[in-house]
């Protein structure tokens, strides 16, 4: 399993990774959200749970500034 932490002004992060279960999967935190981690995180999808595509995962990515060898990974479909 990876996972890979994104961090941005105010209190916000991108979480992305692959897990052998879940495939890829990312979550959007924005940690001034509740107390607990459930109420932090304002959007999450992975290739399990969200039947995500990779062009999706990739995308998101991209917009999220990620290692761009993670971006080519995805779409080629490797685990990194």
């Amino acid at each position: 399993m990876s996972r890979y932490i994104i961090n941005f002004e105010n209190n916000r992060q991108f979480v992305y990774g692959c897990d052998h279960a879940l495939g890829y999967f990312y979550e959007v935190w924005d940690n001034n959200n509740g107390e607990l981690d459930h109420e932090k995180i304002t959007r999450e999808n992975s290739q399990f749970f969200g039947r995500m595509k990779n062009k999706e995962m990739a995308s998101m990515m991209i917009q999220n500034r990620v290692n761009p060898d993670h971006v080519d990974m995805v779409l080629k479909n490797i685990p990194f």
